[in-house]
């Protein structure tokens, strides 16, 4: 049976007593649902280590997931998990995706015509200490407190948003900055066989984002939001978004999961943003993600 409490922050919530090996019950499913629509991050940790199979099950249990091997071009443990590691692979590359170095802050498949709902990550190897942090940050709240200039300007919205473009690549500086030299030496071990999914493509979604279960409306502002319908100045375009997060990313709307090996984070893709922090130690760091669609 899972129990949950929530966590000594803004949102989090941490649930004990899952079973790998075994079905969620309906009582256990339902549980899981509510501390997601009330803390938005659950915390799945003490139970034995899963492996990619029993991920992947529990993900099914929450909706259809992504089909990370078809979106990525990389061989994966099952069609569903996505490998996110540091560990290098015979040519001295990383054998997953975004294995190391931080992360700026995201929403999970943004950049797609079909968002994702919630996601999933799970510690398979870290380091004693986790390695590097994981952030997840509030949008609901964020939304529900934008000062009245804001909330005018964002009402109605239609966000524009792509993997990779020159707005979304400032927007991701100002919110994490690495070490140049580290970042060129990280760059240099990416996997090159990996595809990103809607490379190059613009794609357009409400920047008031309802969640599809309880209703509850989120900023869907992100790094990966490169525009928006109706403004064509682009510095106009980055100042809005800029502010948008800079309102967002505020310590009283965030809390930060150091990792433990085993535990599973179950996440509202649509109500949080989240990113890597810089990593506090080397080692290997593996991790296995998830993500499943909207609705």
């Amino acid at each position: 049976m899972i129990r949950t409490e929530s966590i000594d922050a803004p949102l989090g919530a941490l649930a004990t007593g899952w079973d790998p090996g075994a079905p969620l019950s309906e009582d256990d499913l339902a549980a899981l649902r509510q501390a997601l629509a009330d803390r938005l991050v659950v915390v799945l940790r003490g139970q034995r280590g899963c492996d990619a199979d029993e991920l992947a099950a529990l993900a099914r249990q929450l909706g259809e997931p992504f089909p990370a091997d078809e979106l990525y071009n990389i061989p994966t443990e099952v069609p569903e998990v996505l490998a996110v590691s540091n560990e290098l692979n015979d040519d001295g590359h990383e054998i997953g995706t975004a294995g190391s170095g931080p992360l700026p802050w995201h929403t999970d498949y943004a950049f797609l015509n079909t968002i994702a709902r919630e996601s999933l990550l799970n510690a398979q190897r870290v380091p004693a200490d986790g390695g590097a942090d994981t952030s997840y940050c509030d949008m609901y709240t964020a939304y529900e407190t934008l000062p009245g200039h804001l909330a005018e300007n964002l009402a109605g919205r239609i966000g524009r948003y792509t993997i990779t473009s020159e707005n979304n690549t400032r927007l991701r500086q100002n919110h994490h900055d690495e070490d140049p030299a580290a970042a060129a030496a990280r760059r240099l071990r990416a996997n090159p066989d990996i595809v990103y999914p809607g490379s190059g493509e613009v794609v357009e979604h409400p920047v008031e984002m309802p969640h599809p279960d309880t209703g509850r409306v989120a900023l869907y502002v992100s790094s990966f939001s490169c525009g928006f319908e109706g403004i064509d100045e682009p510095e106009e375009a980055f100042a809005l978004a800029q502010a948008a997060m800079d309102h967002a990313i505020v310590p009283e709307h965030t809390y930060t999961h150091r990792w433990r090996q085993g535990d599973v984070v179950i996440f509202d893709t649509v109500g949080t943003v989240h990113r890597r922090e810089m990593p506090h130690s080397p080692g290997p760091r593996s991790l296995r993600q998830l993500s499943i669609k909207y609705p």
